[in-house]
């Protein structure tokens, strides 16, 4: 019987030990539900873990390097569809 994460109701699919720390939620759905101290989830709160903040941190990487970030996802996105569709 498959158990599903009490934040967004998907399916967990790693061993079940690994949401008992997070109430049985991913991490992420955790940390939205309970550590994030910004009212948005698009704002990075002060956690180091925040995934806002992870992406933010990303984001401002790439362009240091000159990279468009968001040509960097769209690539990803066409790379994954086109493995997808070989499967």
């Amino acid at each position: 019987m498959p158990n599903f994460c009490k934040g967004c109701g998907s399916e967990l699919k790693e061993p079940l030990e690994q949401y008992d720390a997070f109430e049985g939620m991913h991490w992420f759905c955790f940390h939205y539900a309970y550590e994030h101290l910004a009212d948005d989830p698009e704002i990075s709160c002060e956690s180091r873990h925040c995934p806002t903040w992870h992406l933010e941190i990303l984001r401002t990487e790439f362009i240091s390097r000159g990279e468009n970030p968001d040509e960097i996802i769209e690539k990803a996105i066409l790379e994954k569809w086109s493995k997808s569709a070989r499967t």
